[in-house]
């Protein structure tokens, strides 16, 4: 089996998509699925997005960032869990510096590019683990030439195989399966912040690059290829005066939950209860600027709208449940009921759902 081979088997998982919907607001979605052997076996339990502001800096600075990622689950997993703690640090750093209140701490773009440098490194770290396991010594001994040994003795590393094996293992290259899942990991940071709005970024380890994404969505994992045709679709029949800002909440919601249907019908990798991250910069308590719903509410709102697609529900009905039940917080048997009386053929919409 060739690298190329396992790449393709370690990347069948995830859908991970971002829309701008104005200057003070979008929303992200994703889903829940993960493989975890060989087989393909698949666990409904990865949290593939978080808000990464903590309750301290929303207060301090009014912003509110989320990060996904795809890729490697368990390294994902390590990339929240210490871009979290490295922004909080960041942020006390400067507290301490300005004092309080801050004068000034990131934008959206700052952060993004601070992410991105924390993933290089944790990137760095592993790829250290993996050349002191194996061969006794890190990066930073191989580009000097040479390392010392327990004894203290200077080694020089001259070995030609040696010196292939771990410029692949730095570099991936032909996608060296010692360093697939350190660099087979890509990240979506989205969010609002007071002095540049909403904003979304997208990076990625594959190919090394963290860039602003100009249209008003992106998405990433093994889904992109269907959610791509979903968002394109969506984006094409948009003026150019809304794609610059005017998307409608709810219709920007409804595209976002068809293109995750679309994922979950047609990857292997995309299952489970979807979540819904939405942000809106307008709310006057900065604590109030992250919505997010993982639930019964979730998997709702996207048996709404596969009704609605395969005609079971009317659009505009689609339209008015999807916002009562996200945005306006209605109660989930009263929106499950209402859905149910204005099925055109309850029987065909039961038997489709469930």
């Amino acid at each position: 089996e060739n690298c190329q081979e396992k790449h393709e088997k370690e990347e069948k998982m995830t859908s991970v998509n971002a829309m701008r919907f104005d200057e003070y607001s979008g929303m992200c979605v994703c889903d829940e699925a993960r493989s975890w052997n060989d087989e393909n076996g698949r666990l409904l339990t990865a949290e593939k997005m978080r808000l990464i502001t903590s309750e301290e800096v929303m207060k301090a600075t009014g912003a509110a960032v989320i990060m996904g990622k795809t890729g490697t689950s368990t390294l994902g997993n390590e990339y929240l869990e210490t871009t979290k703690d490295r922004l909080d640090a960041h942020f006390q750093k400067m507290v301490k510096e300005q004092g309080s209140p801050l004068k000034k701490f990131m934008t959206v773009k700052e952060m993004a590019h601070f992410l991105f440098h924390n993933l290089c490194d944790v990137k760095r770290e592993h790829i250290d683990h993996t050349l002191r396991a194996r061969y006794g010594f890190t990066s930073n001994d191989f580009v000097a030439g040479f390392y010392k040994n327990d004894a203290g003795e200077k080694i020089e590393i001259k070995d030609k195989t040696v010196i292939d094996n771990v410029h692949k293992i730095m570099t991936w290259e032909g996608m060296c399966p010692d360093s697939r899942s350190i660099f087979l990991n890509a990240q979506i940071v989205a969010g609002y912040e007071p002095k540049e709005g909403f904003r979304i970024f997208k990076s990625s380890l594959i190919a090394p690059h963290c860039e602003a994404v100009h249209e008003i969505f992106t998405c990433d994992g093994s889904g992109v290829d269907s959610t791509d045709f979903a968002f394109t679709a969506f984006a094409n029949t948009r003026s150019i005066a809304e794609r610059r800002g005017k998307i409608d909440r709810v219709e920007g919601l409804v595209n976002l939950l068809e293109a995750l249907n679309m994922a979950n019908t047609s990857s292997a990798g995309c299952d489970g209860y979807l979540k819904i991250q939405y942000i809106n910069g307008r709310e006057k308590n900065p604590l109030d600027r992250c919505k997010e719903i993982h639930d019964h509410r979730s998997v709702l709102a996207l048996e709404i709208v596969k009704g609605a697609l395969h005609g079971f529900v009317p659009w505009q009905k689609t339209y008015d449940l999807v916002e009562g039940l996200i945005y306006e917080g209605r109660d989930f048997l009263e929106v499950n009921d209402e859905m149910k009386r204005a099925a055109t053929n309850l029987k065909g919409l039961m038997d489709m759902l469930r």
